[in-house]
């Protein structure tokens, strides 16, 4: 939790909410929002059985080596 304070402040992030809910992550930084997109599609993938665990897991590992949004 104390890491997410940290970034409140390094990222400029807060928590998304409606009614009363949590929804998400809003953040002005574009690289944690990059991260953010690939995180979400890359699960996605794996759930849907798309790639292997192994290869989730190798993602997450060299991230962000091995992100699309590298310039």
């Amino acid at each position: 939790m104390h890491i997410i304070f940290d970034y409140e402040k390094d990222m400029k992030f807060r928590p998304l909410a409606g009614d009363g809910e949590i929804t998400g992550l809003l953040s002005n930084d574009v690289d944690f929002n990059n991260f953010l997109i690939e995180w979400n599609e890359m699960r996605k993938k794996h759930y849907n059985d798309e790639i292997t665990d192994e290869k989730f897991e190798d993602w997450k590992l060299s991230y962000p080596k091995k992100s699309r949004f590298l310039k």
